[in-house]
């Protein structure tokens, strides 16, 4: 026991070591952001936006209109969609006649990624070398094009990817969506890109040339894919090429989430992880200091010890993510909830377990089997699994 108690203290220390870490890897980021791009000739380096969408939503006008308002001085925007005829559409479409849209609409999908078929759309008519993929619930700044390309133009880079925020959060669901990302995303992202170990990309902002692009066999592969954003950094990083962060951070408008909305995207990306780094998501848990204190300071009825370290958890927990909150992301949709802070940890710590368990997921209103090697089938309610599968 007393053996068991010295590992559970050592556990939580490593834990609180981590919540400091991240704190000055964020620090760090958000003070180098290069915003400098007067050594870079953007006219020699047009840009085609690719914008996959499925359904047209409120905010899609406003978050479209602001990738057509960049200060770059060549660049189209190109939306693939399968949603041809749509009233809503073509509505926004023609209040947007004045920026450079082209419309490329998705004939054939087979899926089972189905925004995968709606960028190969985009892809066909999109003319220019290099290509900027991003989400439709995205919004960006008029600076947006400028530092991601800046970025890219790098040597050796690949590929740039965004990190975002989440912006606009209508109901409490949707405010604890962006706590999850702001507290717990963000700073694992940027311990990793600390220990240049990025080998990953996020929807939120994918840019990369078409040469780079055709060499990891094109958008088609990653047609059987869950995390198709994932496999694109991966395989660019495979290729040896460069994944590198933007100095922008995007932003990603949530509107509003219903509970179970909520759950099911959290547990998908804890799935999502797990299948496309099973050893690092598993030892994920040591950043997850909230619970593993509480869980120690429980074990050790209450002993001094554990409960200072428990103390200086919650200390540097509260600490770090409403500084960095402050300071760098400025995001009072989560400001006004990181009271809830220690109860989102022990929902993530439960999201964790919960996901060595789940197989199917719930995305884009259907459900799918992830198989180990992190592909995809889509499923009915009521499934069976095979075997080594």
């Amino acid at each position: 026991m007393r053996v068991l108690s010295y590992l559970g203290n050592l556990v939580v220390f490593v834990s609180l070591a981590y919540y400091v870490y991240s704190y000055f890897c964020v620090k760090s980021f958000f003070r180098g952001a290069n915003t400098d791009f007067k050594h870079h000739d953007f006219s020699k380096h047009p840009v085609s936006v690719l914008k996959p969408l499925k359904g047209v939503f409120p905010a899609w006008k406003d978050n479209l209109e602001s990738f057509c308002r960049q200060k770059y001085p060549v660049f189209e925007v190109v939306v693939g969609t399968g949603e041809s005829g749509d009233a809503g559409l073509k509505k926004i479409l023609d209040e947007l006649g004045w920026c450079k849209l082209k419309v490329a609409r998705t004939v054939s999908n087979p899926g089972p990624n189905y925004k995968v078929g709606n960028l190969i759309s985009a892809y066909s008519v999109a003319e220019h070398d290099i290509l900027v993929i991003s989400d439709a619930d995205i919004r960006v700044s008029p600076r947006y094009l400028k530092t991601v390309v800046s970025r890219l133009l790098e040597q050796d880079v690949g590929l740039v990817t965004c990190l975002y925020k989440g912006v606009n959060c209508e109901n409490f669901p949707a405010r604890l969506e962006a706590m999850v990302v702001q507290t717990d995303f963000i700073p694992g992202v940027l311990v990793a890109e600390k220990s240049n170990a990025v080998r990953f990309a996020f929807g939120a902002t994918i840019a990369l040339r078409k040469a780079t692009l055709e060499s990891i066999g094109g958008f088609e592969v990653l047609f059987p894919y869950l995390a198709d954003d994932y496999q694109l950094g991966n395989r660019v990083s495979e290729k040896g090429g460069k994944v590198k962060i933007a100095g922008e951070i995007v932003e990603h408008v949530v509107g509003k989430r219903r509970w179970i909305d909520f759950i099911r995207q959290q547990l998908r990306w804890a799935v999502t992880c797990r299948v496309c780094q099973p050893v690092g998501y598993f030892f994920s848990i040591l950043s997850q200091g909230v619970s593993l204190a509480t869980l120690n300071l429980v074990f050790n009825s209450c002993h001094w010890l554990s409960f200072l370290l428990w103390l200086s958890v919650m200390s540097a927990r509260y600490f770090t993510c409403h500084d960095l909150n402050s300071r760098f992301i400025k995001n009072r949709d989560v400001k006004n909830v990181l009271w809830l802070l220690p109860l989102k940890d022990f929902f993530t710590t439960f999201i964790w377990a919960a996901s060595f368990l789940v197989r199917r997921v719930f995305w884009a209103g259907n459900y799918f089997l992830v198989k180990k090697d992190g592909t995809m089938v889509p499923v009915g309610n009521k499934y069976r699994i095979k075997p080594g599968s």
